[in-house]
């Protein structure tokens, strides 16, 4: 597998074999030591270019760290760094930053739904082995932080299949429970939606996926093993007061996790936490509570995942891409609906499609 687009294309043993991988890196990425990862006839490392179109500071931050346990070199691209404002298309940017900057590697965060799909066509299309990590595009995936979440779970619950997760919150527009459902589907892990009607997925995000239940109830929550908490995601809805309002009910608190969980539940969040809008609410030293203190577990398997990546994208640069290379897929038909019913539905979520300009 060259690219790292989306959960489901990597399949369970792809998946697997990443985290078996991320196991062997950890001692390195704890003791930050230099993994010896190249063959010592490269006289020059490996670039990693990331373009971060977006706010980010654990992403880029724990893909900075893997780049150079790894021993790799690592350039952040901002967007203030590009000539995007000055009217250069997205895809003559990618085209600089491979064929004339000479990335290794094109890490790449973006608001745009299918952004990275669309950088992996360009590269493709121009004749390079230049491998696409996909660190978030809009509402859609964010791989990276599926498969940490992951490890996270089967370093605390030693599998990954006969448990229930909650997924907490605004879960519409959470590319991170995007990823959890291909997981799940995939694992057979259960799910459980506890939101409001407004913030639920679409229903053919869940085709496939045992869902236990989708409620406002907080006594579902009493069949759970794990609940993941989802931030309100201010910057993808058009009426965030309002979605803050209908989420109040849903926030997580640890009087909550006594009156209405099981003694062994752990807490997940992908971070960052929101203090203002938060659906967890914050106590003095409640990241000493178990519970809570699974958020940081979490969060370091950040650095040893993020190089089981790099490292397989680079060594398998000059294998056939496996979306692009693919027979042809047969189309499903998920809904019908107008085009201008589907740019209003976008617009009212403050989600962008990429625009395949040139």
């Amino acid at each position: 597998m060259k690219n790292f687009l989306g959960v489901e294309e990597l399949g369970e043993k792809g998946i697997v074999e990443i985290l078996n991988k991320a196991e062997e890196f950890f001692p390195y990425a704890l003791q930050r030591r230099r993994y010896a990862s190249l063959e010592p006839n490269i006289d020059i490392p490996p670039e990693v270019f990331n373009l971060f179109l977006e706010d980010s500071l654990r992403t880029w931050g724990s893909f900075r760290s893997a780049s150079r346990f790894l021993g790799f070199g690592f350039r952040l691209i901002k967007e203030s760094h590009t000539s995007l404002s000055k009217g250069e298309t997205f895809a003559s940017t990618v085209r600089m930053l491979t064929l004339q900057q000479g990335a290794d590697i094109l890490v790449m965060r973006t608001k745009y739904e299918g952004g990275a799909m669309f950088a992996s066509r360009i590269i493709l299309s121009s004749g390079l082995n230049v491998p696409v990590i996909n660190a978030g595009d809009g509402s859609n995936y964010h791989p990276t932080q599926t498969f940490l979440d992951l490890l996270a779970i089967r370093r605390k619950l030693g599998r990954l299949d006969n448990f229930t997760m909650a997924l907490c919150g605004d879960v519409l527009h959470s590319r991170v429970a995007h990823g959890l459902f291909d997981a799940a589907r995939m694992f057979g892990f259960k799910i459980g939606i506890f939101s409001p009607p407004e913030s639920r997925p679409p229903r053919y995000w869940l085709k496939g996926v045992h869902i236990v239940f989708e409620s406002d109830s907080r006594d579902d929550l009493r069949q759970c093993d794990i609940l993941y908490v989802f931030r309100l995601q201010k910057e993808r809805i058009s009426d965030p007061v309002e979605q803050k309002r209908r989420l109040a009910h849903f926030a997580i608190n640890p009087q909550i996790l006594d009156d209405n969980c099981q003694k062994e539940i752990y807490v997940m969040h992908a971070q960052p936490i929101d203090y203002d809008d938060g659906m967890i609410q914050l106590y003095p030293g409640i990241f000493r509570d178990p519970r809570y203190g699974f958020i940081q577990e979490q969060a370091c398997c950040a650095v040893p995942v993020r190089m089981a990546v790099l490292l397989s994208a680079y060594n398998n640069r000059d294998t056939a891409d496996l979306i692009e290379d693919s027979v042809s897929l047969e189309p499903e038909v998920m809904r019908e609906e107008s085009i201008e019913s589907h740019f209003k539905t976008l617009s009212e979520r403050r989600a962008e499609i990429i625009k395949p300009t040139r």
